[in-house]
């Protein structure tokens, strides 16, 4: 029996997760956080690409732009 775990998001976690399922991508994204708190956007949005990327890694999230794997059925053969 496989048992999965709960991710728990925060703050800037959902904004990142919210830019992605609603809006569609992440530009822009770096700055909002980035420039209100005196950070770098490049760092920032560095950090986002490393968290889209455990996200993608781990199953919640999938890579559309990815060519799909050609999947042979048995009766095709």
């Amino acid at each position: 029996m496989r048992r999965e775990t709960w991710l728990m998001l925060d703050k800037d976690a959902s904004r990142i997760w919210h830019a992605i399922t609603v809006r569609g991508g992440t530009t822009g994204l770096a700055e909002e956080i980035a420039i209100p708190t005196g950070q770098d956007p490049q760092q920032v949005s560095g950090q986002i690409s490393a968290f889209i990327n455990e996200l993608v890694a781990v199953g919640v999230l999938l890579d559309t732009n990815r060519p799909q794997r050609v999947r042979r059925r048995w009766w095709r053969r």
